[in-house]
């Protein structure tokens, strides 16, 4: 046996030991739909902050909205 022989032997005991989990598909929906609530949060948070600095700088620098 060659050593890449070996290696993929290797690999494949180590995928045995792997157990998937299953859930349901409206599980999973309700999941991404959770993380995708918490992902538009963060952005929008993000997008504030964004938009008070940017009204900040304009005020600074005397640009007029």
């Amino acid at each position: 046996m060659s050593l890449n022989e070996e290696d993929n032997f290797l690999e494949e005991d180590d995928d045995e030991g792997i157990e998937l989990k299953t859930i349901p598909i409206s599980e999973y929906v309700k999941l991404r739909r959770e993380q995708r609530k918490q992902e538009q949060q963060a952005f929008e948070d993000k997008l504030k902050v964004l938009k008070e600095k940017t009204a900040k700088l304009k005020r600074e620098l005397g640009y007029k909205d």
